[in-house]
């Protein structure tokens, strides 16, 4: 790597000897700890073995255990051309090959055993974790690498990715993603290894999960954290990249290209609830710039951990809410802070403050909405930013002395606390019942909590529950359409008619020409013998779609006569 400059080194000078001042060329070098490279990989392992007993939970059900797809090795190739979800291919927009690929083998080796896939995930993890030493040894020494990679393998905030099945490819994907940052920044730039290694990462990660896309800003980024590209060293440095990079947006082209083949469309049609009504404009990126203080909660103080968070733990924010504005602010220091530290040549500090809003960019609803607003296994990758930030302050108090030493003895207090910490949230991942029952114990105005108690109460038999739940989910979010055609089929089930109707009404409130809507009060008037509801109800169902069967054959029995 390109050394400091004079001015750089002379920042760094030696507070106990030669030793303590090694150029960031030498930090990049790496060293042999075999030995501390398996404590990382078991540490890691070892706090996930309880997971082991969880079954298949909440998206898993789906993707996995429900999808006959990933049931058969018989045509792998098969799977190269499919959506990642086996429904909505347009509407959900999902395209992860290698991660349903990676199902239909873990199905095939483990005869379909829930454990089979929790522990394959658990060993992706622990390998993750190796990488994110291998990284961490290019910028800090081997005790402060050591310190932070064990940080990244037992934080709380990776237990969704891990524990859920489906997080496999947040793993994945970040994973391939730090491989292709220790080869680009360890093989020779202009060598055909570099130019074969990075971009077969690159598509990799890309079929993993589709965030990946933002691997080649992180590798300019590592450059310019590493010293390899400074604002005077542009022209040398492009003459260095341009070949890689070239081939890196090219691989980028191919995928999107793919993924429009397959899906019939880049951006999906299906949004998460807060963003689907929420409007274009500031409000949507007020709302998008909520999530920035939980993130920074979730790094430092990761002590309520949650499967969802939809309204109403997060809400559309029509005004500059609070949050909000705490969200632009972090955002801010964060984007200007990292600049400014590369600018001057802090490049660890550059990298620390930037690392998480590059990497996140995909996700974070700023520039294109997505089907979440936030999600804990989307945050695995950000977890580095942590990891670098805590070997990177290890060694900032010298090689030495007591300082150094209560700093590490505090990581490994912090490291016990957050182990602890992920263990114990493993059983709520046991059940997908249990991640909503976790849910609504620890954030009862979640929506999406009472809706699945409703269904939960429904399945076994409460249907005073299941009544309760169904009204008290409308009350926290009046939106969440498909709430008010499950309510009224449950209602209409159960014999509770007037309820039926009741939820029929109230929705078509909001969507008055919602067919589903119109045809399920119909048949609750029907039931409670208002004829003359129903027939209203039908005549506008039949204005609406003039074809559908059950409003013509209601018509035919109670007679409605539907202008032209």
């Amino acid at each position: 790597m390109t050394r400091p400059s004079r001015r750089s080194r002379s920042r760094r000078a030696p507070a106990q000897g030669s030793s303590g001042a090694r150029s960031d060329e030498a930090r990049a070098t790496p060293r042999p700890f075999s030995g501390g490279a398996l404590a990382i990989a078991l540490l890691a392992l070892i706090v996930y073995i309880p997971g082991l007993r969880n079954g298949f939970v909440y998206d898993a059900e789906v993707l996995v255990e429900n999808d006959p797809r990933v049931h058969t090795l018989e045509n792998p190739v098969s799977l190269l051309g499919q959506s990642y979800w086996p429904f909505g291919e347009e509407r959900m927009a999902l395209y992860r090959p290698l991660v349903t690929l990676s199902f239909a083998t873990d199905w095939a080796m483990h005869d379909g055993a829930p454990w089979g896939f929790h522990l394959t995930n658990a060993l992706l993890h622990a390998g993750v974790s190796v990488l994110v030493l291998l990284l961490l040894s290019g910028f800090a020494s081997t005790p402060a690498a050591l310190a932070g990679a064990a940080l990244f393998a037992v934080h709380p905030l990776q237990v969704e990715a891990v524990a859920s099945i489906v997080g496999r490819g947040d793993i994945l994907a970040a994973g391939l993603s730090f491989a292709a940052l220790l080869a680009w920044s360890r093989l020779p730039p202009r060598g055909a290894a570099l130019l074969l290694t990075v971009p077969t990462l690159f598509l990799l990660a890309l079929g993993s999960k589709e965030s990946a896309i933002m691997l080649p800003a992180l590798l300019v980024l590592f450059d310019a954290a590493t010293g390899r590209l400074r604002p005077g060293g542009m022209r040398d440095w492009t003459r260095e990249r341009a070949w890689p990079l070239m081939a890196l947006a090219l691989v980028a082209l191919a995928y999107l290209a793919a993924r429009v083949t397959v899906l019939g469309g880049v951006a999906p049609q299906s949004l998460n609830p807060i963003m689907a009504v929420t409007p274009l404009g500031a409000t949507r990126v007020r709302t998008a710039l909520q999530i920035w203080p939980e993130i920074l909660r979730l790094l430092f103080l990761p002590r309520v951990l949650l499967a969802d968070y939809s309204p109403r733990i997060l809400m559309p924010a029509v005004t500059w809410t609070p949050r909000a504005l705490a969200g632009l602010a972090l955002l801010g220091v964060s984007v200007i802070g990292g600049l400014y530290a590369l600018v001057r040549e802090r490049g660890r500090v550059g990298l620390i403050l930037l690392w998480v809003p590059v990497a996140l960019l995909p996700v974070s609803n700023l520039i294109l909405p997505i089907g979440v607003l936030l999600a804990e296994r989307t945050l695995y990758v950000a977890v580095f930013a942590l990891a670098l930030g805590v070997a990177v302050a290890i060694d900032a108090l010298g090689t030495g002395g007591r300082r150094r030493h209560v700093a590490l003895i505090l990581c490994g207090i912090v490291c016990t606390l957050f182990a602890t910490r992920t263990v114990l949230r493993l059983p709520s991942w046991r059940t997908t019942d249990e991640v909503f029952r976790t849910l609504l114990r620890d954030r009862p105005d979640s929506y999406r909590a009472h809706w699945h108690h409703a269904r939960m109460a429904w399945r076994d038999g409460d249907l005073p529950s299941a009544l309760a739940y169904y009204q008290s989910t409308i009350e926290l979010w009046p939106q969440a359409r498909p709430v008010f055609g499950e309510a009224g089929m449950f209602a209409t089930e159960t014999g509770q008619q007037r309820e039926a109707r009741s939820f029929a009404e109230q929705g078509l409130e909001q969507w008055p020409d919602d067919p589903a809507l119109l045809r399920r009060l119909a048949v609750a008037c029907l039931n409670l013998n208002d004829t003359t509801a129903a027939r209203a109800a039908v005549e506008r169902g039949l204005k609406v779609v003039p074809d559908d069967p059950l409003l013509t054959a209601m018509r035919e029995a109670i007679g409605v006569s539907v202008p032209h």
